[in-house]
Formats: structure tokens, sequence, C-alpha cells
């Protein structure tokens, strides 16, 4: 999300700002928001159980990695069907997001995230979570 609190933003036209906090408003609703569902729901694609470990402890860095993914494909999905949000830059060129999102996806790999995981489980996270994948 853009930080609404610098200058070039504040001091930008009426137009401009207004965009922005639609854009904000879209992150909150649609990415935030979803974090908050999968702390509460889990997911609906993923049993909660499958992010425990061997030991029986939550993966955070697992479940905080496929939260984000989720959440930056459903905060994309939203602007591109949002009326109001499909001339901002964003809709426009949405590499920024995806660069953000993708930054998560190596979490997936990393053998320290992964020790005392369900390989199968991982192997099918990386799958069907490559950003290509989700960002189409």
């Amino acid at each position: 999300m853009p930080d609404l609190f610098k200058p070039e933003y504040l001091q930008a036209p009426k137009e401009k700002r207004e965009s922005l906090g639609k854009v904000a408003e879209n992150t909150l609703k649609h990415h935030e928001f979803e974090h908050a569902r999968h702390f509460y729901k889990g997911f609906d694609s993923y049993p909660l159980d499958k992010f425990y470990n061997q030991q029986g402890d939550l993966n955070e860095t697992l479940f905080m990695a496929v939260s984000e993914l989720l959440a930056y494909q459903n905060e994309l999905k939203m602007i591109r069907a949002n009326k109001n949000l499909k001339h901002t830059a964003v809709a426009r060129n949405p590499i920024l997001l995806v660069k953000e999102a993708s930054m998560y996806y190596p979490r997936l790999f990393d053998p320290q995230v992964l020790s005392g995981q369900d390989p199968q489980f991982a192997t099918l996270l990386q799958e069907r979570l490559h950003p290509d994948k989700l960002f189409k």
C-alpha cells in the first residue's frame, strides 16, 4: 500500500488523493481483513492441521507466507473487479503489488521453514501458490 503520509501524496491533486484513498480502502477490506479471516477461520483450500509441524507447533512462518500470498491475490482481484479502481496505477500496472507478494513465495521452499512439515503439503503449496498462477 502506498505511504499515504509522504509529502508527494499529501500534496497531490485531489483526484489522485481520492484514488489513493480508494486503493487504501481496498487494501484494508481485501488484504488485511483476509488475514483476519485466515487467523479466525483458517484457509478455504488448506486444512489448518497441515500447518502444524511434527512437534505439534503451528508453523507461523509458513502460515503467514500462505496468508500473505492469498491476501495479495484477493487484493489484486478486487482492484481489477472494482470499476472505481480500474483507472488507478495499481490496476493498470500491478507489478509492484505482485513483487511484494512474490517476496513470500520463496519461504515455501526454505528448508528451515519446511522442517517438520508434510512434504506433500509443501509441494502442493509450491505448485498452487506460484505467483504466475496467483496473479494471472
